[in-house]
């Protein structure tokens, strides 16, 4: 190898521990059971100050016992798939015993010329957080509209009913199906021609 190869050999070398170690992402590589690598936003994300703090331990020592046989499970896969599987989402618990939502991506790769697992680690507790507190929302509205003391529903933009609640249903004795949409239950609710278009005319 001349030097120009060895040169270029040692600035990607260079490239790529700058990337591992100033990723946004948890990365590591295990191979049988064993936590081979982790750079240091994973050491991070579990609490600890340097790399070498997490080193000489069980791959996913930190994943939230509940959730160990699915990470066993999708790291098996992974090593026998040739490419990137889809996300895992799963628990980590933090030096100071704190709940991280997580998502783990993973493939197979040789390291030190043997078989391993690289494994890629998003901190995703915002979106876990947000998506839960939407839930709630939802839920909240549910429960509102469900047992409100009068007529509700909403409307798609073409004039679509998507929900009537229940006091809406008990208010004019239709069902859903029975009114579809704007027009199917002005119809139905003012039957006299002249009168419903002087009614549509004011809303």
């Amino acid at each position: 190898m001349d030097d120009y190869q060895s040169g270029q050999r040692d600035a990607i070398e260079r490239l790529s521990r700058t990337a591992l170690e100033h990723s946004m992402d948890g990365i590591i590589v295990v191979r049988d059971n064993q936590l081979l690598y982790g750079n240091r936003q994973y050491a991070r994300m579990l609490g600890y100050e340097e790399p070498r703090m997490i080193g000489d331990r069980p791959a996913f020592f930190a994943v939230h016992p509940d959730d160990r046989e699915g990470v066993d499970r999708y790291v098996g896969l992974c090593r026998e798939e040739t490419g990137a599987s889809a996300p895992h989402r799963f628990r980590l618990m933090t030096r100071h015993n704190r709940v991280i939502h997580a998502e783990l991506s993973a493939l197979p790769i040789d390291y030190e010329e043997r078989p391993a697992v690289l494994g890629f680690i998003r901190d995703v507790s915002e979106h876990v957080a947000a998506h839960e507190e939407l839930k709630q929302e939802r839920q909240k509205f549910s429960t509102l509209t469900e047992h409100a003391p009068f007529g509700m529903v909403l409307i798609d933009e073409k004039g679509n009913f998507l929900y009537v609640n229940p006091k809406f249903e008990e208010i004019f004795g239709y069902i859903s199906s029975e009114v579809p949409d704007g027009k199917a239950w002005f119809h139905k609710a003012y039957p006299d021609t002249a009168y419903r278009h002087r009614v549509i005319s004011t809303w």
